[in-house]
């Protein structure tokens, strides 16, 4: 009885002890990596004019809402990606898991603003451009992941 209470005590130290943790190097090239694709956020966003969309009332509130929260998100992820970068010690998996959650959510609304600008206005070929670029950088952000 005691010899089977000691394989099943060390189980899960052997279990631990196969997992492989990235590297420093790896964490800060996949950081790289995601700060480009949010960095890729805030510049196509910007270009975006929620008021040029026909859209209900209702429905522009909501995606103005959106965007506003997706910005603040980027923004304290951006700044967690460099306090990261600049420390010596390792990164929180909390902190990860919020840097992937903010590229998540980009990719969302990134996808719901590009079908939303051809809703737009009169300058098609400002329209189609913009399409691209909000698809583009949901593509960056997605790679990033």
């Amino acid at each position: 009885m005691r010899t089977v209470m000691v394989v099943v005590l060390l189980f899960p130290l052997s279990v631990q002890a196969q997992v492989r943790y990235p590297t420093k190097r790896a964490v800060t090239d996949a950081l790289t990596g995601a700060d480009y694709a949010l960095k890729r956020f805030e510049d196509v966003t910007a270009r975006v004019e929620l008021d040029r969309l026909k859209l209900p009332d209702s429905t522009r509130s909501k995606e103005q809402q959106a965007l506003r929260l997706t910005r603040s998100e980027i923004n304290d992820a951006r700044r967690t990606v460099s306090r990261i970068e600049q420390s010596q010690g390792s990164a929180y998996g909390v902190d990860l898991l919020n840097v992937v959650e903010a590229l998540v959510d980009s990719v969302k609304l990134l996808d719901d603003l590009s079908s939303n600008t051809l809703n737009f206005g009169n300058q098609i070929s400002e329209d189609k451009e913009l399409t691209l670029e909000l698809a583009r950088a949901s593509e960056t952000a997605v790679d990033s992941q």
